[in-house]
């Protein structure tokens, strides 16, 4: 053995301990997951660090782990849905391949182990398989970032070769997808399950899916873990008109973790009604049904309904939560005072800048879906404003809800006229 080739040997061994030694004292977490019932498997997870906005997606039967990342890269481990690396470790280039669902441009950037970025890459991308062909500069520890579909994702890769040379992207081509059998025959997986990024006091939001034929159940789930465990997941079923709900856990009761979107006839928002149903679409003039559910406003917000509508569109096993649930779910998570930011969506992808204080560190989602006001009757506060109803009347014509802003963190409780047309969540029996 020459110098040269015995020095980059130790190098190389000093580089995959240093890579041990900082995984075991990066204090990992690592969180695993069984269904409570055993007829209704986890068929897969998503997980989202809050504070970053960081996603991962991985199989049911597989791990979460947390890392507390050594570097500022926001590290999320080998997804094989986001994109994968192999060999990996690599003593020669490594090729990275990455799935798309559609024609797309992508950007990759190759960073080192101290956060300094070695090369870029943007390519235009069309649906279909795609391999990257990395080279490394010397021995060590490596980033991959890959921005797509506005989502940063990061993987790790090591590097024990003994070459030195400049470090580069090349596009290698695409295969057409098969979305029937993914491509990923020749991938080589570094690791089993999904990696993210995590320091403490953090808010990981659980996503979990049970597949039945063409439902998809989901159960929502947020945790500030600290140590390493095992979650039970509980799958209840909220189906209405054909369309599958998620849900979350809020103390003792099931809530609707998405707007309800019921519609069995629309209205223009000229005709109100303070005794009869009435349902609306935002920013939808019209009557017909199927034209209102193809608009963005229905797909992203639901509904909108008046009182008594409201209170019709309860399927059995569902109902309006009432004033009382409504002050115990606010209760719950720390008085009306601070509910409205606890409840609501986090970052800017729905709710107008800034969302102060919005964390949905329980995983309500709230959504800004406005409402239709009276005198005069026009649609106003999408992206601003979101308001539910209660069942419980207030007097007369009046009944009470409750609303948020985007720029206050409080859950304000007040008495509106039944005509008006606020949001629905449902609450389970």
């Amino acid at each position: 053995m020459n110098l040269k080739s015995g020095n980059m040997k130790k190098f190389t061994l000093s580089v995959l301990l240093g890579f041990a030694m900082l995984n075991s004292n990066a204090q990992d977490i690592t969180i695993s997951f069984q269904p409570l019932v055993s007829g209704t498997p986890i068929d897969s997870i998503q997980a989202t660090n809050l504070r970053t906005g960081q996603i991962v997606k991985f199989l049911g039967n597989e791990s979460l782990v947390l890392m507390k990342t050594i570097t500022s890269i926001n590290l999320l481990q080998n997804n094989l849905e986001n994109g994968n690396i192999y060999p990996n470790p690599t003593h020669d280039d490594a090729t990275f391949c990455l799935s798309t669902d559609k024609s797309e441009k992508v950007e990759l950037k190759l960073y080192n182990a101290n956060g300094q970025l070695l090369c870029e890459k943007m390519q235009n991308l069309a649906q279909g398989t795609h391999r990257f062909k990395f080279k490394f500069p010397i021995a060590g520890i490596y980033f991959i970032s890959v921005l797509k579909n506005n989502e940063t994702t990061s993987f790790k890769a090591v590097y024990t070769g003994e070459k030195v040379q400049n470090s580069s992207i090349l596009y290698s081509g695409n295969e057409k997808l098969n979305s029937q059998k993914p491509d990923t025959n020749q991938l080589k997986s570094a690791t089993t399950g999904g990696n993210l990024s995590y320091k403490d006091g953090d808010v990981i939001l659980l996503n979990y899916y049970w597949y039945w034929g063409q439902d998809v159940h989901t159960t929502i789930e947020t945790l500030k873990p600290t140590v390493s465990k095992t979650i039970v997941v509980e799958f209840v079923n909220c189906d209405i008109d054909n369309k599958s709900y998620k849900v979350v856990k809020i103390d003792t009761t099931w809530w609707m973790a998405e707007n309800l979107a019921y519609l069995p006839k629309v209205g223009p928002p000229s005709v109100i009604s303070a005794t009869d149903p009435y349902y609306y679409v935002y920013d939808y003039d019209g009557t017909d049904v199927a034209a209102a559910k193809l608009t963005a406003n229905y797909k992203t917000y639901g509904v909108l309904y008046n009182w008594h509508a409201a209170m019709a569109a309860c399927p059995p096993g569902w109902h309006l939560p009432s004033d009382a649930e409504w002050t115990a779910l606010t209760t719950f998570i720390g008085g009306e005072w601070s509910a409205g930011g606890k409840l609501r969506e986090s970052g800017y992808s729905h709710w107008l800048s800034p969302n102060a204080y919005a964390t949905n560190e329980i995983g309500f989602t709230a959504l800004p879906a406005g409402y239709l006001r009276n005198m005069p009757n026009v649609f106003e506060c999408l992206t601003v404003c979101a308001f539910w109803w209660t069942s419980t009347v207030y007097h007369d014509d009046w009944a009470w809800n409750r609303h948020m802003s985007y720029n206050s963190r409080d859950l304000v409780r007040a008495s509106p006229v039944e005509y008006m047309a606020f949001s629905v969540r449902l609450v389970k029996d």
